[in-house]
């Protein structure tokens, strides 16, 4: 695993020259010295934020991956890229915490602690096939993403079985992420057989 660093906070103009920045505001000297306009400063929230969603992406592929020396030649499964599908799509960072905090934020913690066969997982990957099967037309794809739904409701039922009145919030939002998943069938008219689809 590379090791990017601290991010630097310089200016834009001090890192496209990689030369030190003094970070004044809201001008650096530097700049100034050298007689070149200073474009400022990225936000804080935009440099601490910078690439969590891929990396996220990158972690939860790696640890559904059960080999790890593949040919580059081979296809990546539908299922990998549906869960970096979904989160590229699904989860939104807001630019400035001060006003939101963007949507299923939430998730992305949670799916790096989660194992591959949890139910988070298993509905991610679902509402993941769903949305690629949406987006490429192939009832492959739906019938997988069908099947990976099914699987999650008998895993939600076994849990809710053990204990109902302890709902981690693991649970909580694969429920969320349930309802997002019928949304999307009912839309397509994509209905599940009653025994599949039904909790009790």
């Amino acid at each position: 695993m590379v090791n990017t660093g601290r991010p630097s906070r310089g200016c834009n103009p001090c890192k496209e020259r990689h030369t030190k920045c003094d970070e004044r505001r809201p001008e650096c000297s530097r700049c100034k010295k050298a007689g070149r306009k200073c474009t400022g400063y990225k936000f804080d929230f935009d440099i601490n934020h910078r690439n969590e969603t891929n990396i996220v992406a990158q972690r939860v592929l790696a640890r559904e991956a059960n080999y790890q020396h593949v040919s580059k030649s081979l296809p990546i499964p539908y299922e990998q890229q549906a869960v970096a599908l979904f989160i590229e799509n699904f989860v939104l960072h807001s630019p400035d915490a001060r006003y939101s905090k963007g949507y299923l934020t939430g998730l992305l913690p949670l799916l790096q602690t989660a194992k591959a066969d949890s139910l988070l997982c298993g509905v991610v990957e679902a509402v993941g096939l769903c949305f690629l099967a949406t987006s490429t037309i192939n009832d492959s794809i739906a019938s997988r993403a069908g099947r990976g739904y099914s699987r999650s409701l008998r895993c939600l039922r076994a849990r809710l079985d053990q204990d109902a009145h302890c709902v981690s919030p693991e649970t909580m939002l694969s429920v969320y992420l349930m309802g997002l998943y019928e949304v999307s069938t009912q839309q397509k008219n994509v209905i599940l057989p009653l025994t599949e689809s039904r909790l009790y």
